[in-house]
């Protein structure tokens, strides 16, 4: 109906002359329907326009439109393993909430007459978003530059194995990438204010848990085969919605592993994407449910937009762990100043602002489980770590309020104090005379980054009425 030259796709738009910039039989049809209906409402006929997007399953019994593009499209891509790099965003509408809401406008009709109404879904899923997800619950994609992946599905095309692969194949090939990069933004102001009037906003969300009865319809269909997953025995987080910042490497990455592989459907975040991505591949090989997402701690709206896609991906966040953290060891004298700023952005505002990015949902759901990685520098202050243990000071005061002030809430709180762990932090140190003086530990009696994966899985498997509030954890030889 909106040619490509309109953004804004509002439900007042004028579309008169809009047929002269649609470039398909589809969309023409349905101008000159609606053209016809205007013409009739205009000469004293009562009428209400409904238009609908992209109609998916029912969120029920997932039954589903076989002719559907976006069904073709992701049959293609779980079949043949592979999916483009582009920007498509999938908008799925569940099409038992779209005929409720014709039926109930039906019953309401002196509200809807003369109105034009979008019967469509207010969030629209970005196809890397799906792709993780996809990948997550057991049909691993290999994700290819637009190019490389249509010229693969054309070749797979003439092996004649998937009639989806074909249809899709021929309607990406007849059409410019650009095409799917759709930027235009859809209104839905009627629909929402007939919402939030009459049905109290119960409006249907493509959740994870929709998403999922998608796939088990479609095996049921047989038109995809089992998933790839050896999550069938109940493991100890089975059900549980993870999310790991700092999930790079070291302590992070550990956690990352042991919670995963204790059945947590997981992200694991970190700046660097591409060691991430090698870490998702491994977990996913072994049957794990994991997705990564590129975010960094220091920004705030980077946390927002992390909490909101796991949410998006998986359901509601059960547990967070702050591992994102770094440490030098600096002289005071010796003014490394711009390393004192990046441990406080890190360690204390990298863990502030995560926390104010999945708090409120915890809140709502009245559960959740927060880990904050700290360090026995938080209980005691070491020569050349002066900055570094004020931030884990700051992160075990901080711990303790947020504690407090949500013990009735269902949330628990709790802080790893770990000792020298063998991590890649020693490493970051430049002040060579703190180096000499302090950053050598005993090789020999150092932790192990499982070891303090073993603490958190401890922590967050006890029963809902016990709360671990801190685990002290240090090498037999080098207590403190």
């Amino acid at each position: 109906m909106f040619p490509p030259n309109i953004t804004n796709c509002n439900e007042d738009t004028d579309l008169t002359n809009a047929h002269k910039d649609l470039q398909y039989g589809y969309a023409q049809s349905k101008w000159v329907a609606e053209q016809l209906v205007l013409k009739a409402r205009d000469r004293g006929l009562p009428a209400a326009i409904y238009r609908l997007g992209n109609l998916s399953g029912d969120s029920v019994n997932a039954n589903w439109n076989k002719a559907d593009f976006n069904l073709m499209f992701l049959l293609s891509c779980i079949n043949s393993g592979i999916a483009p790099m582009f920007n498509f965003k999938f908008e799925m509408t569940p099409v038992d909430f779209a005929s409720y809401i014709i039926v109930s406008l039906t019953q309401q009709i002196s509200w809807s007459l003369g109105k034009t109404i979008h019967i469509i879904n207010k969030k629209t899923i970005d196809s890397k978003h799906m792709f993780e997800w996809i990948s997550a619950n057991g049909y691993p994609l290999s994700i290819l530059l637009y190019d490389d992946w249509l010229q693969r599905m054309e070749k797979l095309e003439k092996t004649g194995k998937s009639e989806n692969i074909t249809k899709v194949t021929s309607i990406m090939t007849s059409m410019n990438s650009s095409v799917f990069e759709d930027t235009r933004v859809f209104t839905h102001d009627n629909l929402s204010k007939y919402l939030e009037i009459y049905l109290k906003d119960k409006y249907i969300h493509i959740t994870s848990s929709i998403l999922r009865k998608y796939l088990s319809g479609l095996v049921k269909q047989q038109l995809i085969s089992r998933p790839k997953m050896s999550n069938e025995v109940l493991r100890p987080l089975s059900n549980r919605v993870a999310l790991v910042t700092g999930a790079s490497s070291g302590i992070g990455e550990a956690i990352a592993k042991k919670l995963a592989e204790s059945g947590a459907s997981l992200v694991i975040a970190a700046r660097r994407i591409e060691k991430l991505e090698k870490i998702r591949n491994d977990l996913l090989q072994e049957g794990n449910i994991v997705a990564a997402m590129q975010a960094d701690v220091t920004k705030l709206d980077d946390m927002k937009k992390l909490v909101e896609e796991t949410s998006e991906m998986f359901g509601n966040i059960d547990i967070l762990v702050n591992s994102a953290g770094v440490m030098y060891y600096t002289m005071m004298k010796n003014f490394q100043v711009d390393q004192w700023e990046k441990q406080v952005d890190v360690n204390c505002k990298g863990t502030m602002n995560a926390v104010a990015a999945v708090l409120p949902g915890m809140l709502q759901q009245e559960n959740g489980h927060i880990i904050n990685i700290s360090s026995d520098a938080g209980r005691k202050v070491f020569p050349g770590l002066t900055v570094y243990s004020a931030t884990k000071a700051f992160v075990e005061s901080f711990s303790q309020g947020l504690r407090l002030e949500t013990a009735n809430s269902g949330i628990k709180v709790t802080t790893i104090q770990p000792g020298d762990v063998k991590t890649a932090l020693f490493e970051l140190t430049t002040d060579k005379e703190a180096e000499s003086l302090y950053a050598q530990p005993n090789k020999e009696i150092v932790l192990q980054p499982e070891d303090i994966a073993n603490a958190v899985l401890y922590a967050v498997t006890q029963p809902r009425n016990c709360s671990v509030n801190e685990i002290l954890i240090e090498p037999r030889e080098a207590p403190i």
